[in-house]
């Protein structure tokens, strides 16, 4: 905390007051962590006990298989990592293209405006996971001449599109603020 400018007034803590607040601080603190744990245990015992939990157990926490598939898994957080330092650039930009297209109020740019606000309304109504499945399976399964057939690209362009319209949206927002 920095000093008060000289001259200006201070204002007047009570310390019992500041060492109540402190201590009722620290006891909520107290009370919300051994509630925590009380609970995590209470659902750790609970689950333990079902007919089903060894099955589950091997299924899904199994060390071996995690140790056996670690390498999978690095090379899918890769795979996420290239296709995000691609898409990233490319949302920002499309994103902020399209949240100043809707902001413009020239009665020539209304076509324009029109298309914009859609594509917002339609991509961001339709669930991403949707628009991932029918661009990144469904365009290559059409075998379109020309066309990539990477459901990589397509997976990517989805996520592009998808983002760039909650992108634009929120942008457009904040830009509407300034104004």
């Amino acid at each position: 905390m920095s000093a008060p400018a000289a001259g200006s007034p201070v204002a007047y803590r009570d310390p019992a007051r500041v060492r109540a607040q402190q201590r009722t601080a620290r006891r909520n603190a107290l009370v919300g962590m051994v509630s925590l744990v009380v609970f995590a245990a209470v659902i750790v015992i609970l689950v333990g006990r079902t007919p089903g939990w060894p099955v589950v157990q091997k299924t899904f926490f199994n060390g071996e298989e995690f140790v056996a598939s670690f390498p999978g898994l690095l090379e899918a957080f890769w795979l996420n990592v290239r296709i995000f330092l691609v898409a990233e650039p490319i949302i920002l930009v499309l994103a902020l293209a399209i949240a100043l297209v809707r902001q413009v109020r020239a009665p020539i740019l209304l076509p324009l405006r029109v298309v914009a606000t859609v594509y917002v309304d339609v991509l961001r109504g339709v669930p991403t996971i949707l628009v991932i499945f029918l661009l990144g399976f469904g365009v290559p399964a059409l075998r379109l001449s020309g066309v990539p057939s990477s459901p990589i690209f397509w997976g990517t362009a989805a996520l592009v599109l998808s983002y760039s319209a909650y992108v634009a949206e929120r942008s457009e927002e904040h830009t509407s603020e300034l104004q």
